[in-house]
């Protein structure tokens, strides 16, 4: 495995210079018009058919993309004018189905979502979050080398304590864990994942996965990779639950757990 560019330190020596968030921004702006592109092929095929749910689902598709992009040349606004990002209450669960249908549109792969009954509501940057959900989907392809196949996502609610090894603090979080069946990724490059300019990709930046990882860190979380070469990733994504919900379920746990007592 070839390694492009010059490993830099923590993102966070760097979100000073405007020059790493304006390239982290082009970067995901430029994710986004690539599925724009991609998929003009795909439609002009369809229309040759009689396949038109088929055309709609892809039109949705895109419009979904242009979105997203819009939303991305906002941000790049919002920093130019120094702008505060807006924290509202969104549903973790429908961003991950929204950035995998954007992450692997156009493409052979496919996503599956596991989330069982849980509290998938948080107040983040919803824009920011989608990002780093759709980078790390689009890295998960991009490690199948382009062959097809299926990304898992995993949705869990996790009471974090101390001791934990995880560098957040001690309270609930929703963890999301994104895994691939790719190549996986070497051990001596594993401490260089979420460095600045680190790249195993001929035309990779080096951006992505940096930035991400501040955007998370940002809103209280963090992100652990476990990889294994020849048998795939998973990047495990933490953060914090809204406070009123984390405590209500804390408490329906607690009257769970004193009725199973009464039984016993």
């Amino acid at each position: 495995m070839q390694v492009y560019g010059e490993v830099g330190g923590n993102v966070e020596e760097y979100v000073q210079v405007p020059e790493l968030v304006l390239k982290g921004i082009v970067h995901d702006l430029n994710n986004s018009l690539c599925v724009i592109r991609e998929s003009v092929p795909f439609i002009r095929k369809s229309l040759s058919g009689d396949n038109n749910n088929c055309v709609f689902q892809m039109l949705g598709d895109l419009e979904a993309a242009s979105c997203h992009s819009v939303e991305i040349t906002r941000q790049l606004h919002d920093l130019i004018v120094k702008r505060q990002s807006e924290n509202k209450i969104a549903d973790i669960a429908e961003l991950v189905h929204r950035a995998g249908k954007l992450g692997l549109i156009g493409s052979h792969f496919t996503y599956e979502v596991h989330a069982g009954h849980g509290d998938w509501t948080i107040e983040c940057d919803e824009t920011s979050v989608y990002r780093v959900l759709v980078n790390i989907i689009v890295n998960a392809r991009e490690a199948m080398n382009g062959h097809g196949g299926t990304i898992r996502i995993n949705l869990e609610n996790l009471n974090v304590s101390h001791g934990n090894g995880l560098p957040i603090k001690p309270g609930n979080y929703v963890k999301i864990s994104i895994s691939d069946s790719g190549k996986g990724i070497l051990p001596e490059n594993m401490k260089y994942v979420f460095k600045p300019w680190f790249t195993t990709k001929a035309n990779g930046s080096g951006i992505g996965l940096a930035a991400s990882e501040h955007i998370v860190k940002e809103h209280g979380g963090c992100i652990e990779v476990n990889s294994e070469v020849g048998v795939g990733t998973t990047f495990e994504v933490y953060l914090p639950q809204m406070e009123e919900i984390a405590t209500k379920r804390n408490r329906e746990e607690f009257v769970i757990a004193d009725y199973a007592d009464e039984r016993r």
